[in-house]
């Protein structure tokens, strides 16, 4: 959850699900931003604990070397709390992240599309959103709500964003990540 802080104390101990895989115990002295009243511990299967790969790459924009894309939580199917987290973009630019399931590397706008826009093509994560002052644009993917994924099936995000600063067509985009999913 926000605020909580979690992974201030990490440990590994062995198979605690049963899968046979190794898993890890994640914990927080926050449950609640601002509180400390008790903590919690979450325990994740080593099987999500997979790093997401990067695919694509970002171009430049009009304040910098382009925006680039990063997540907090999991690719866990029933925790859902994986955030697209992006820096770089303009400040104030609006922002729509998109997913697909399979990556690409196609010229479009200032920068390049990172999700296969055929069959099945890219998928929006509505609404599109601002990127703050600083420009930071976060956006939880909520798997629910966008169908959830199948269990080792991998999925490409990137943020497409308006950059009027640049002029001609006015829209880069990130660079991608992909993520493959566990229960």
């Amino acid at each position: 959850m926000p605020g909580e802080w979690i992974g201030f104390a990490i440990d590994g101990f062995g198979d605690v699900t049963g899968d046979g895989i190794a898993d890890l115990i994640l914990g927080s002295h926050w449950i609640a931003a601002g509180t400390h009243t008790s903590g919690v511990g979450r325990v994740y299967s080593g099987g999500c604990l997979r790093a997401l790969e990067r695919s694509c790459v970002a171009a430049p924009n009009s304040v910098g070397p382009g925006a680039f894309l990063a997540t907090h939580g999991t690719q866990s199917i029933a925790d859902d709390d994986l955030v697209l987290v992006a820096d770089g973009l303009p400040p104030g630019a609006m922002a729509l992240a998109i997913f697909g399931s399979t990556p690409a590397q196609l010229s479009f706008g200032h920068g390049f599309l990172c999700v296969r826009p055929f069959g099945p093509g890219p998928s929006p994560l509505y609404p599109a959103l601002p990127a703050d002052a600083a420009g930071h644009f976060e956006r939880a993917v909520g798997l629910a709500a966008a169908g959830p994924p199948i269990t080792g099936t991998s999925w490409t995000f990137q943020v497409l964003y308006r950059d009027p600063l640049a002029g001609g067509v006015a829209f880069n985009g990130a660079d991608a990540l992909t993520a493959t999913f566990c229960p």
